[in-house]
């Protein structure tokens, strides 16, 4: 039989800042079914199908019991469609994410153009964003929210960008004829 532990087992903050993040998505997922007392438990078994888990276990994640695994994260943002777990992991660790864009496809066509003339307008507006907020030489909540949001997007599109030029440049090098070796 197991020695009960004389210290008390407690979630690390970021731990429960996770396990709440889900907890919200289980919800706002389930808003239009009438909260009932199983609703919560449903929905949770339902995530633990999707992932590959036993339920007992995800459940005891959410719980003040144990911390989320961090190999399970993806699979419940994915399965949730939500990502504010992930990101809240991603800032601990001052790192930023965003999803790989699957629209950007194919060469120089009008739709990537226009991709390149939206991030060029994106840019200046967040210039101005940041030009403004600077501008008395006091930064406030509204200024920071506005501004970073421009700023993001700036980022987004940048990395948007990016990974359509790796794909482009894999998929222009597999077009290529091989040089034979003398």
């Amino acid at each position: 039989m197991r020695k009960p532990s004389t210290v008390p087992v407690s979630k690390a903050p970021l731990s429960r800042k996770i396990s709440r993040l889900i907890d919200v998505a289980l919800r706002c997922r389930d808003q239009g079914e009438q909260q009932t007392a199983t609703a919560r438990p449903r929905a949770v078994k339902e995530l633990a199908g999707k992932i590959g888990v036993g339920y007992q276990s995800l459940a005891y994640y959410l719980s003040a019991r144990n911390n989320v695994p961090a190999y399970i994260l993806p699979a419940i943002c994915t399965a949730l469609n939500d990502f504010a777990p992930l990101n809240a992991l991603e800032h601990v660790a001052g790192r930023v994410a965003f999803p790989i864009p699957s629209d950007l496809s194919g060469g120089p066509n009008k739709a990537n153009v226009m991709r390149i003339q939206k991030l060029i307008k994106e840019v200046g507006e967040a210039l101005e964003a940041l030009s403004d907020t600077l501008a008395d030489g006091i930064v406030e909540e509204h200024e920071v929210e506005t501004t970073t949001k421009e700023l993001r997007d700036v980022v987004r599109e940048c990395l948007s960008l990016e990974h359509w030029l790796v794909e482009r440049y894999a998929a222009d090098r597999a077009k290529r004829p091989r040089a034979k070796s003398a």
